[in-house]
């Protein structure tokens, strides 16, 4: 018989001497890789696969069999739908409708196949429901008919239909249930119309339901739209949980602005002069999400902070102006809860202060960048006094010497992350670090002019547990770079 056009030579060979459709079917189901082969070539040849009148169906009910009864891996079966989604507009009256789906206003009978190989939810939905439980529908009491041909004609064809016909209101609704169906690939599509809806008016309503609801592509249109208008705030966002806002002032236009986000915001940054103003406290309690506080911008203490709420667990501190040995100290009275603590470039800080990080039991990550008079006993003393760290930043501290370096490879600390770049750092400390830091991941050495090529090798070998080694402007070569990623394919190596 007639084999289809894209088949192999060898599989063409082998099958081509069956008399009828129904004998090839019984041969290649029992070997199911040439199975799926000759299903994915039939189905890409036009003219086998409106002549095939027993091959095709008996191969579609057939999956639907092996799906249901999870006697097929998920890789195949995307394989397969891929090709019947392909040529759909062919294959759709040959599908085997074998159970029902009740939505809440219909009855609608569906193609398991299809809808377990779309996502996990459907997959494991139709095994316990019909599988398992030996029933022949499964319930979707969480949407109506029309929201369900949305869903059955993008599962049936791969592609998102007619989304620009449905208004804003019916784009979140099918946006929420795709992201329970986990169908990731509509739900993207539905972001992508709906974000044409945001205008000045809607944009903050939009923010608030991409924010709690996990919409990246709303919640960054969202922003823009927001940053574009100067309210007076600026709204960033760092991964689905964190949202940043800094307010700039507190004139009537900035907390008006301020007050539409301030529910579900996570991280307040301050603008120069609001910490000074009577109505900070205000806005600081309006603000029940709040768990991190940015003071960089800010230009001198003021008592308002002594009543920041315990629940704030980011401090940052980054260049502050005003921050020496005594306002610290204050800080961490201000905020004894902190497990994440920058105080990059605050360079006017000494011995005295770093004894009070003791008080700080949460710390696990500490940022000391450019902290330009830190020396090796003070490096003993924040290591003493930090117990718990699990991520240290001592990039450009260029007092540092190999005691320092030793002091840390010896502290007994279970460091996940450590920055190192642009440092004094010789070889020997550096495998001192690793070959004593077993759990170290990640390592950024970048523009450390003392190590050579041979001593990040050395290191390297005693950095069993890492997974991100950064040396960016390190005096290396790119066939040394080459030969570690060959070795180590694991590390995921930066230069």
């Amino acid at each position: 018989m007639e084999m289809p056009v894209g088949l192999s030579v060898e599989m063409a060979n082998i099958y081509k001497n069956f008399e009828n459709e129904k004998e090839l079917f019984e041969s290649l189901k029992n070997r199911f890789n040439d199975f799926l082969n000759f299903f994915c070539a039939a189905c890409d040849d036009e003219r086998w696969l409106l002549h095939s009148t027993d091959f095709i169906p008996q191969a579609l009910s057939f999956f639907n069999e092996l799906l249901m009864q999870n006697k097929m891996s998920l890789d195949d079966s995307k394989i397969a739908a891929q090709s019947i989604r392909s040529n759909i507009s062919y294959l759709k009256e040959k599908l085997p409708l074998n159970i029902t789906c009740n939505v809440l206003d219909a009855e609608v009978p569906i193609n398991s196949f299809l809808f377990q190989s779309s996502s996990l939810f459907f997959f494991q939905k139709i095994y316990k429901e019909c599988f398992e439980k030996k029933k022949s529908f499964i319930a979707l009491n969480f949407m109506f008919l029309e929201e369900f041909e949305v869903i059955q004609d993008f599962v049936y064809s791969g592609e998102a239909k007619n989304l620009w016909r449905h208004k804003p209101s019916e784009l979140l609704q099918l946006l929420e249930i795709t992201h329970k169906l986990g169908l990731e690939d509509l739900a993207l599509s539905c972001e992508e119309h709906f974000i044409k809806s945001i205008d000045e008016e809607t944009a903050f309503a939009a923010l608030k339901v991409a924010h709690k609801n996990f919409y990246p592509t709303v919640k960054a249109e969202s922003i823009k739209m927001i940053n574009l208008n100067n309210y007076g705030i600026e709204i960033t966002s760092e991964g689905s949980e964190k949202l940043s806002c800094e307010l700039k002032d507190l004139s009537e236009a900035s907390l008006n602005a301020f007050a539409k986000v301030s529910s579900y915001i996570t991280e307040l940054i301050c603008g120069e002069q609001i910490i000074e103003d009577s109505q900070f406290l205000n806005v600081v309690n309006d603000c029940p999400k709040l768990t991190g506080i940015d003071l960089s911008k800010t230009r001198t203490f003021n008592d308002n902070l002594k009543y920041l709420p315990s629940s704030i667990r980011e401090l940052i501190l980054y260049s502050c102006p005003w921050i020496d040995n005594a306002s610290l100290k204050l800080m961490i009275a201000c905020c004894p809860n902190v497990d994440t603590l920058d105080l990059s470039g605050c360079s006017q800080l000494s011995a005295a202060a770093w004894g009070a990080l003791l008080k700080l039991q949460n710390l696990k990550y500490l940022t000391l960048s450019r902290c330009s008079n830190l020396t090796d006993e003070e490096l003993l003393l924040v290591l003493n006094s930090c117990k718990y760290l699990e991520s240290l930043d001592i990039s450009e501290c260029k007092k540092l010497t190999e005691r320092g370096f030793h002091h840390l490879a010896v502290c007994a600390r279970k460091f996940l992350s450590l920055n190192l770049g642009r440092t004094n750092i010789t070889d020997s400390s550096l495998s001192e670090i690793t070959f004593r830091l077993q759990g170290l991941e990640v390592l950024d050495i970048v523009r450390c002019s003392f190590l050579s090529e041979l001593g990040i090798e050395e290191a390297l070998k005693g950095a069993l547990s890492l997974k991100h080694l950064i040396l960016t402007g390190c005096d290396v070569s790119d066939a040394f770079v080459g030969r570690q990623q060959n070795e180590r394919p694991h590390i995921k190596i930066i230069f």
